[in-house]
């Protein structure tokens, strides 16, 4: 599971008065610790999973050597799909220039001129090529005539930019061609609950990425973009009902990897106070409010207290934007001044730092004040 953020500690006042008394009690949070080498007839490029500034991880490896006599070589290089092909390229003791360029074969389609040029100076280059769609490409290795063979060391990746499901816990990475390139990829939820969005992107000096999260429509859910970054751990949380969504990504031209995990809930809060559901000592209950909710949409438990006592509340909250969580007591005698807080995503537990009178106790928890707050959380008394 994810790392969970350790919380500052949060505090806020409750002041009760019970016949005309005032007791004043602070609520305090408590930290709770919780390469492969193929021969030259024929390269399959496969697809990043995840990205490599070297790509030592997943690229394949192979050689491309022009013979004595040769003037050029091509390799075959085979794509499952459109995107950008990394090729990295290096020759040791290279006696003369080599031209390595990535060319089209047949009607797959048309390749901008692209070039790397090795020297006895510099010999290593990296090839960055946008290939429209799957099919055969040519690397194309060229010198003068050479009275020995001249060999090139290739590494080769194909990171992906089209539109795609994405699968539980598993990284897309996609290289976009311009700033302006815009994905959708599929979310399918066959039951309620919440999903984590993660993602990040790379050859930047902050990893930002901007997301938006959509319906089935590709219509935008969020009134503005979500930004992850290092400071929210590059995730995010949306509680949605089951169905398709697809989370949005643009304004970027920096190659970046995306992912989301689900986790199923029940929701058995109260829509309102009357319909409190009740929480017994040492039991959970567990809440939804969902993207799609109108921001007004509230939850609702209640606790009883059968004697002067401190309330202690473990809370688990998985939010995009902070929920609102407040206790209000049911006695008009009683008056709570200043009881609302805002867990921070993670494990806290909440305990008032005075006994409370005796009483039925309400636990309301609400957006703030923007509609694309939502998350998943639980109460422990």
């Amino acid at each position: 599971m994810l790392k969970k953020k350790r919380l500052k500690k949060i505090a806020f006042l409750m002041a009760g008065i019970l016949c005309m008394n005032w007791t004043t009690t602070p609520i305090y949070a408590e930290e709770n610790n919780q390469t492969q080498t193929q021969e030259n007839e024929g390269i399959q490029i496969p697809v990043a999973t995840k990205y490599e500034t070297d790509m030592a991880e997943g690229a394949i490896s192979f050689l491309a050597t022009v013979p004595v006599g040769g003037a050029s070589v091509d390799i075959p290089m085979q794509t499952t799909n459109g995107g950008i092909v990394k090729i990295a390229l290096s020759s040791e003791g290279l006696s003369q220039e080599v031209r390595v360029s990535l060319r089209s074969q047949g009607s797959e389609g048309v390749i901008p001129d692209n070039q790397v040029t090795l020297t006895t100076e510099a010999r290593n280059g990296t090839l960055l090529v946008q290939v429209p769609q799957a099919g055969t490409y040519l690397l194309h290795v060229e010198t003068a005539y050479t009275y020995v063979p001249i060999t090139v060391n290739a590494k080769a990746m194909l990171y992906r930019n089209d539109n795609r499901t994405l699968q539980h816990k598993q990284w897309a990475v996609t290289y976009p061609n311009q700033y302006d390139t815009t994905n959708y990829y599929k979310v399918k939820l066959t039951k309620n609950g919440y999903i984590t969005v993660q993602g990040r992107t790379y050859e930047t000096t902050n990893g930002k990425l901007t997301v938006e999260l959509c319906n089935n429509k590709k219509t935008s859910l969020n009134p503005k973009k979500v930004n992850l970054t290092e400071e929210n751990e590059f995730t995010s949380y949306y509680a949605l009902k089951k169905g398709t969504y697809y989370i949005k990504i643009s304004d970027t031209d920096r190659p970046y990897k995306v992912r989301y995990m689900f986790t199923g809930m029940s929701d058995q809060a109260g829509t309102s106070k009357a319909k409190a559901k009740t929480l017994k000592k040492g039991k959970q209950g567990m809440g939804l409010l969902y993207l799609t909710d109108s921001k007004t949409k509230t939850d609702w438990f209640k606790v009883s207290l059968t004697k002067n006592q401190k309330l202690r509340m473990t809370i688990t909250n998985f939010a995009s934007t902070k929920l609102e969580y407040q206790i209000l007591p049911a006695s008009s005698n009683v008056t709570l001044h200043n009881a609302k807080f805002y867990p921070q995503n993670g494990t806290a537990i909440f305990v008032t730092g005075d006994t409370l009178p005796k009483g039925t106790y309400y636990i309301k928890i609400s957006k703030t004040t923007t509609k694309d707050a939502s998350g998943a959380y639980s109460i422990k008394v």
